[in-house]
């Protein structure tokens, strides 16, 4: 069946968009056919200067970007942190380590057949 970009209920399928951060603080934003934009926020570290800081992102959007700037209209949160040569050594042992319990469960359930 072809893709016709609905999902199973008919709604349509949201465009994907990713976003990349790497550990410099450069950002990618990738996608098909979609607006993005990217903003920092200033650092402040009182509720005034909070303020303050969403006042200058709403000044530096253009307007189809602050008419969808609202808390209700969030997709997704996340946090950017810098992954080490570390992590990725865990990442990769965990990721083996799994492999191997998924082989032998899988051995176990054929000699049990």
């Amino acid at each position: 069946m072809a893709d016709l970009g609905l999902k199973s209920n008919n709604k349509p399928v949201p465009p994907s968009v990713l976003v990349v951060a790497h550990s410099d603080g450069h950002i990618e934003i990738f996608g098909d056919q979609v607006d993005a934009r990217s903003v920092n926020t200033p650092a402040m570290s009182s509720s005034a200067g909070e303020i303050l800081a969403e006042d200058y992102i709403s000044s530096v959007l253009p307007q189809r970007f602050r008419d969808i700037y609202f808390p209700g209209n969030l997709l997704a949160i996340g946090m950017v942190r810098t992954v080490t040569p570390l992590d990725l050594a865990q990442y990769f042992q965990f990721r083996d380590s799994w492999r191997k319990l998924d082989s032998i469960t899988t051995l176990s359930r054929r000699v049990a057949s």
